[in-house]
């Protein structure tokens, strides 16, 4: 599913940028849209940036491709899910402190919270699935007493998570080859450290 750029939107963003997939070896694979925030999501989005001056906010939504359904439970799902969140964290960190050395604000979401990693005293959980369904269109499933995100390609093996930037929009578009190539680094040693640990689990089997 795909937006054109510039679109009206709707009442709660305006789509600038995207959605665009960035891929680095065979089984990382993230896509990246940008969004100006209207006035129905910035009501929602204050709470989550307490103290922070929203104007001009961008919402950055990124959308991991996993390699197992994420509504399935197991050992499998639980170290896939650390390899997105170690990718993700990594594109984060390394997006918000290029933004911030320009003279930008910026933040992320932590995916594990849902709590502003920068923001202090930021206690107001942010909902991945309701800003995906918002700045998207993306549907959702219930699964028990909770909502699942579904991608449009990749059904439920998604995992989504937002940076906030007021940055102006060609400043973040421009970093984002570099910051997947900082993730791609981070991607390798996650990688290398699920294959050591799985590889010494066996031997001691």
């Amino acid at each position: 599913m795909s937006h054109s750029e510039g679109e009206g939107g709707s009442r709660f963003a305006r789509l600038l940028y995207g959605p665009t997939t960035l891929i680095w070896g065979e089984a990382n694979e993230i896509e990246v849209s940008v969004h100006e925030c209207r006035a129905a999501f910035l009501r929602e989005t204050e709470p989550v940036l307490p103290g922070v001056d929203l104007s001009g906010l961008l919402a950055v939504a990124t959308m991991q491709r996993a390699l197992h359904d994420l509504v399935k439970i197991g050992d499998e799902i639980e170290v896939e899910k650390d390899r997105l969140l170690e990718t993700f964290m990594a594109f984060a960190k390394a997006l918000c402190e290029r933004l911030k050395e320009q003279g930008h604000w910026a933040d992320y979401i932590d995916p594990c919270s849902g709590l502003a990693m920068l923001t202090p005293e930021a206690n107001k959980v942010f909902s991945e699935v309701d800003s995906a369904q918002q700045l998207l269109g993306y549907g959702v499933m219930n699964c028990g007493c909770c909502k699942v995100l579904l991608h449009p390609s990749w059904s439920s093996a998604v995992y989504p998570a937002t940076i906030f930037t007021t940055a102006p929009r060609q400043v973040v578009i421009e970093l984002f080859p570099q910051i997947a190539a900082v993730a791609a680094s981070a991607a390798s040693t996650v990688a290398a450290a699920a294959a050591t640990s799985a590889s010494s689990v066996d031997d001691k089997a």
